[in-house]
């Protein structure tokens, strides 16, 4: 566990999504699996320049590997 000297130099930083140039469509996926590769899952959204959802989807996929998964 950190001391509270070294959580001093602390620094947080806000991650959010950022649309694409116009007319440009962007698509964010990812892969998902539970411990030992037992059960896995995928899922991922594609939206326009001004965030509008296009299309998306979510499937399970059995077992595998998480490179699979990502993939």
């Amino acid at each position: 566990m950190a001391s509270k000297e070294s959580t001093s130099n602390h620094h947080e930083l806000l991650i959010a999504w950022s649309p694409p140039m116009d007319p440009c469509v962007q698509f964010n996926c990812d892969g998902a699996v539970t411990n030992c590769g037992l059960n896995a899952a995928c899922s991922g959204v594609l939206r326009n320049s001004y965030g509008k959802f296009i299309y998306g989807f979510s499937r399970n996929l059995g077992a595998c590997t998480i490179t699979l998964a990502e993939l």
